[in-house]
């Protein structure tokens, strides 16, 4: 079993800096920056192998593939949402 997950965003500098994963699964965790390593950048898709539970950050890996589909997605998304804006300004 594993996480599939996104680094949303990476805070801080140094010792204190935290990763702030968002998973496939809804869930969100902050995790030391340490803790991911090379892999802490903000966008990239992670899987990290379960161990009883427990994530096995050693053992993670970007999957590059999967940003890419994703990155697709998310473009399309906004060229229909764009598509249908008729612009101007909202009235109350």
């Amino acid at each position: 079993m594993e996480w599939v997950c996104a680094v949303d965003r990476v805070e801080g500098k140094g010792a204190i800096a935290i990763a702030v994963r968002v998973g496939d699964d809804g869930g969100v965790e902050e995790v030391p920056k340490r803790a991911l390593g090379r892999l802490a950048v903000e966008g990239a898709v992670l899987r990290i192998p379960l161990q009883n539970g427990t994530p096995d950050w050693a053992a993670a890996r970007r999957d590059r593939v999967e940003e890419a589909r994703r990155l697709t997605d998310l473009t399309n998304r906004v060229k229909r949402v764009k598509a249908r804006d008729p612009g101007g300004d909202i009235e109350l």
